[in-house]
């Protein structure tokens, strides 16, 4: 009898790593990138994508944007080992994101998060409509001010996005930028933001909009993913967001700060893939 529990147990684990229990996803060695520009209005997103050298006809996408001030290379460590894990994956940089984005068409003083909401919204529709992408299986992923346009993104847009994965998301820019002007005509015309020169039309609606509530209305699969010791975007919200989400699950990691550095980023690597895995 023992024998036999054992064996059961063997050829269960076997058939649920080739995919007959409903787990079939690609484990690639290697990831095949190449560039991909996406233009809507006057605007040139510019991105990267990564793909798995060996690929189903049709894959699971997950779309990942980056916080402000940044561009694609702070998304690229979660890309390239999504992609190895069977997603094609796509970084790109927001339009105005950033003094050293490649993308064109905004500079900073006219992005804001709700222009960054289109620019996602744009990618969103690309890649959907690819040949090689399984329309219904599109997650997005955001660090930071990323983060809080995924999440607005996927609020507005219900049965588009599959899943969301939201890294030290800045649930705080509402209650920030309330914090500093009551109006927006207290708002100079340059604004230095955490390093990133901004203009009036960064907190025109964020002045009258309760952006935590309009970003948290996303009812599919949610992960955030926060560090204790976050010191610009507080643990707090996290907390917050979570509890806002129909579905949301809240991993902490202990002592990390904002952006993840050292070893925090190969712990939310690992967290993002166990949730894509259980929710593909």
């Amino acid at each position: 009898m023992r024998f036999i529990q054992i064996l059961s147990i063997f050829f269960a684990s076997l058939f649920a790593s080739f995919g007959l229990f409903g787990i079939n996803r690609v484990h690639a060695a290697s990831v095949n990138e190449k560039s991909l520009n996406i233009r809507y209005k006057d605007i040139k997103l510019v991105g990267h994508l990564y793909v798995p050298e060996h690929h189903e006809e049709q894959m699971p996408a997950v779309i990942l944007s980056h916080g402000l001030g940044g561009d694609y290379t702070q998304m690229e460590p979660y890309a390239k080992a999504l992609a190895k894990q069977g997603y094609l994956t796509y970084a790109y940089d927001f339009a105005g994101g950033s003094s050293n984005s490649a993308s064109t068409g905004r500079n900073t003083r006219q992005m804001s998060v709700f222009t960054e909401e289109e620019d996602l919204t744009a990618v969103l529709n690309n890649i959907r409509q690819r040949s090689d992408v399984d329309a219904s299986k599109v997650s997005l992923v955001g660090a930071s001010q990323g983060g809080l346009v995924s999440a607005l993104t996927a609020s507005q847009h219900q049965r588009e996005v599959h899943s969301l994965g939201l890294l030290y998301p800045a649930f705080s820019a509402g209650d920030e930028a309330q914090s500093r002007y009551s109006s927006i005509n207290e708002v100079p015309q340059s604004v230095n933001l955490y390093g990133t020169e901004v203009g009036r039309p960064y907190y025109r609606r964020l002045l009258k909009t309760n952006v935590m509530n309009l970003a948290t209305r996303y009812n599919g699969p949610t992960i955030i993913i926060h560090g204790s010791a976050d010191r610009i975007v507080p643990v707090r919200y996290a907390r917050q967001a979570a509890q806002k989400f129909p579905h949301a699950q809240l991993e902490i990691i202990k002592g990390a700060n904002h952006d993840f550095p050292g070893s925090a980023e190969g712990k939310s690597i690992r967290m993002l893939d166990r949730f894509f895995e259980q929710h593909q």
